[in-house]
């Protein structure tokens, strides 16, 4: 790991440890997770980690999603797949192939943290099971 990646990863280990693994025993009880989930992650400027600077990312690699999304996955897999889902499987795929009005659009109020990405998944005559 470079140093800043070692210091991104301090960062969200600290912060898993403050703010989400107190609470998720209760959580898997209950089957409640916090809906504020998404805004503490964003607090931390991870909803961008993998985006360029010019959309209000942080500009980081893959590898270093891949270290903070396995930060997220000790504490829970729900906050693993929060952000993994959003940067991953949605952003990454509108940076590669979105024009730049959408990149405009939906990168940079994804990048702060004001919207979230999502998807859905079905099958006809099914249930489906992500996991």
């Amino acid at each position: 790991m470079t140093p800043d990646q070692e210091q991104l990863v301090a960062t969200v280990r600290d912060f898993c440890a403050r703010e989400f693994a107190p609470r998720i025993g209760a959580d898997d009880r209950t089957g409640h997770h916090d809906p504020e989930i998404f805004a503490k992650l964003a607090s931390l400027g991870l909803p961008g980690v993998c985006f360029p600077q010019r959309y209000g990312g942080y500009g980081l690699d893959y590898l270093s999603l891949g270290l903070v999304c396995e930060e997220l996955e000790y504490v829970d897999t729900v906050y693993r797949t929060v952000l993994s889902v959003h940067v991953g499987l949605v952003g990454m795929g509108l940076y590669t192939w979105a024009t730049e009005e959408q990149k405009q659009q939906w990168l940079v109020p994804m990048a702060s943290g004001q919207k979230l990405a999502c998807y859905g998944l079905t099958e006809p005559n099914a249930g489906s099971d992500v996991a």
